[in-house]
């Protein structure tokens, strides 16, 4: 960044020469703004995180090309989609994931992904047992299955080396039976907070201005005019808002009342 901006504030180059810069920037997206020496640049590095629409169609890509290569199999008849077959390392995943950065990461290390694709919303521990098989590296299981002394033996049987829980929680782990067999268990901290702080909020909008009621009594065909006092709800502008329990997400909850509603 120190290159950078030695060659920029010596540069006298023209906007038209910044522009062109620009075009050929490749995986960095620069914007240059006038400045009173030389040239400001702001380099825009794209990533997974990103939010830019160039990024999302990557991504979206990317994904689709996931889709495309992956083949249909079935594993003690449990449909599956596999993707990279060839890999060395053997990993169940028990409900497919959203993004493709996981399925990056996982072939990269050269291990071949089996995705269920069963249609029952929750799996039984005999399903997961199947899934698992006899001869299995890994598993990345969900929240909503039992993962416990029975599970964990199927694992370590199959000669498992780690499992992975796809949630912040995992009060349904019973991590010293993973402990006992040698297993690591991983799970995903941190990456929920502003998701749930953010639903909270809808929440709390939702029931200050009866926003459910109101979606109930339109679906019934109960309106029949606009009326001054009809689902007026509650005005949250400098109330003040109580939380039980200012963790992590109680505390990005507060700023999101705080600073979008200027609550106390």
């Amino acid at each position: 960044k120190l290159k950078r901006t030695r060659a920029i504030s010596s540069s006298t180059r023209s906007d038209a020469s910044a522009a062109s810069a620009t075009a050929s920037a490749g995986p960095f997206a620069a914007t240059a703004t006038p400045a009173s020496k030389g040239l400001h640049t702001h380099a825009h590095h794209h990533h997974d995180g990103c939010a830019c629409g160039a990024c999302a169609s990557e991504k979206l890509k990317r994904t689709r090309a996931f889709s495309s290569s992956a083949s249909s199999a079935s594993v003690s008849s449990l449909p599956v989609e596999v993707h990279n077959a060839g890999g060395k390392h053997r990993v169940v995943v028990t409900k497919n994931l959203p993004g493709d950065r996981w399925l990056q990461l996982l072939t990269a290390a050269d291990c071949r992904v089996e995705v269920c694709t069963h249609p029952d919303t929750i799996l039984s521990n005999a399903q997961v047992k199947a899934l698992i098989g006899t001869q299995c590296d890994g598993a990345i299981g969900q929240l909503t299955e039992d993962w416990g002394d029975e599970l964990f033996a199927a694992l370590k049987d199959a000669g498992g080396r780690a499992f992975s829980n796809y949630a912040v929680g995992y009060n349904n782990v019973s991590v010293p039976a993973a402990t006992s067999r040698g297993l690591p268990v991983g799970n995903t901290p941190g990456v929920l907070t502003e998701t749930t702080a953010e639903l909270a909020a809808a929440l709390t909008l939702s029931a200050a201005r009866r926003v459910v009621e109101a979606d109930a009594f339109m679906r019934s065909f109960q309106y029949k005019g606009w009326l001054p006092t009809l689902f007026v709800g509650q005005l949250l502008q400098r109330k003040t808002v109580g939380i039980v329990g200012a963790g992590r997400i109680g505390q990005a909850y507060a700023k999101m009342m705080v600073e979008g509603h200027k609550m106390d």
